[in-house]
């Protein structure tokens, strides 16, 4: 691991990755590469009538997480590029299958990522979260996944999709977490289930379920539009 400015990490051919410390950036080199870095360091210490000293040094376990969801990652990343590798549309082949194959590689992503998001879902329920920017702040990143994914929260209350929201109230200054039911077009209920539990201060647990179906998206129209007659 390097941690240098910028501009240097650029001079000596390493890209600047993530951990900004006071201007600092910390990177990483494989093994085979350690030669070239060296004699690059000797380089442009040398011109400064400088010394290089190599110092042997455990990494903060915070950067060997980094590195590791990195690498998976990356994994990741070549996995879909493999399952996708065949889903190419040749001069002569039929569109369906390569729209099929496309579909079909999404769901089971998405199949794949909603227990990982339950799973967020139950860890946040253990936290508390005291003031609305906070609540807001959760509700909002959440749902930017949920929206990703195509999911939609369960209601504890009414088991039906909802959408998962935060409000304040005149009993609760300070925000809390509700659930509003939403139709099969997505627009949400006119009135929100006075019955429903009300969470001033931790996410409440909650299943996903598929989203409605877009309005905007329409099913193909195969009937030809009538031509209009012709004016005399």
């Amino acid at each position: 691991a390097v941690e240098a400015s910028p501009s240097l990490l650029c001079q000596l051919g390493l890209q600047s990755q993530g951990h900004d410390r006071q201007g600092q950036k910390l990177t990483r080199f494989g093994s085979g590469d350690a030669p070239h870095l060296y004699n690059g360091l000797s380089t442009l210490l040398h011109e400064d009538g400088a010394t290089l000293v190599v110092t042997v040094a455990s990494v903060s376990e915070k950067c060997e997480r980094w590195w590791v969801f990195e690498d998976k990652t990356k994994a990741l990343s070549e996995a879909a590029r493999l399952a996708l590798s065949d889903a190419k549309l040749g001069a002569n082949d039929a569109p369906a299958a390569t729209f099929s194959q496309l579909h079909t590689t999404w769901q089971a992503v998405r199949q794949e990522m909603k227990p990982v998001l339950e799973e967020l879902i139950q860890s946040l329920s253990k936290r508390t979260f005291e003031t609305f920017e906070e609540k807001a702040e959760v509700a909002a990143r959440l749902n930017e996944l949920l929206d990703e994914w195509r999911f939609r929260a369960v209601s504890p209350s009414t088991g039906r999709a909802s959408y998962f929201q935060c409000r304040v109230g005149e009993r609760n200054p300070k925000g809390y977490f509700f659930f509003q039911d939403i139709d099969p077009g997505s627009s949400p209920q006119d009135q929100t289930d006075a019955s429903a539990p009300r969470a001033p201060s931790q996410v409440p647990i909650f299943k996903l379920t598929e989203a409605p179906v877009d309005p905007r998206l329409r099913k193909p129209n195969h009937q030809p539009n009538p031509r209009k007659k012709r004016k005399n």
